[in-house]
């Protein structure tokens, strides 16, 4: 199965689960109806795969230049605590880059697994860190772009022309705002359950 795929099938997941009433309260936690998020998902769908060319030794795809609105997005609002989730950031990209670099050679749907199993604690870790959505999604997506940003300075002599935004950059991205979307609201929502729980137990 060619990269570039997952990306795919995760955006479309999230514009279903979105669309339809999921994640409750997504609005309140980032500011956005649900309207906007589910086009850009789409959008992301539509053009995610499409090149542009902005020199001979610079190529982008569309899904990095849609990412970049939303990273762009999540900077405006983290702004007041950009400075404390930088380190976790760098952490982050540091051990994203140090892995793709270590398994590189072996086969893609390993590097898929190794990968996503890492993401997995990351995304766990992060999640006991930060409480809020949108410090959750900068950090996670901070991290992902920064290690892009260092596989693309570490291969720079073997890259031509340098191609922004690769399927596995689209493919891990949206694997992990899938599943930080999951385990934020299903913490919530079992925090709630416990809650309903010990307040039977008192009365």
């Amino acid at each position: 199965m060619e990269t570039g795929f997952f990306s795919v099938l995760f955006c479309l997941s999230l514009a279903i689960l979105i669309g339809t009433g999921w994640f409750d309260s997504l609005k309140e936690d980032l500011g956005l109806d649900r309207s906007p998020i589910v086009v850009f998902l789409l959008g992301e769908v539509m053009i995610s795969d499409q090149v542009v060319t902005v020199s001979s030794t610079l190529q982008i795809y569309g899904g990095f230049l849609l990412f970049l609105l939303l990273f762009r997005f999540l900077l405006r609002r983290s702004q007041n605590t950009l400075y404390i989730l930088g380190s976790s950031i760098c952490l982050f990209a540091s051990v994203l880059f140090f892995i793709r670099e270590r398994i590189s050679p072996v086969s893609v749907g390993l590097t898929y697994l190794i990968i996503i199993v890492t993401l997995w604690m990351i995304i766990l870790v992060t999640c006991s860190t930060y409480s809020s959505l949108k410090d959750r999604m900068m950090v996670i997506s901070g991290g992902i772009f920064l290690a892009e940003i260092l596989r693309l300075v570490f291969h720079r002599e073997e890259l031509n022309p340098v191609l922004l935004g690769d399927r596995m950059f689209r493919d891990l991205l949206w694997a992990s705002m899938l599943i930080l979307l999951l385990v934020h609201y299903g913490s919530r929502t079992r925090q709630w359950s416990l809650l309903r729980y010990w307040n039977r137990r008192v009365r």
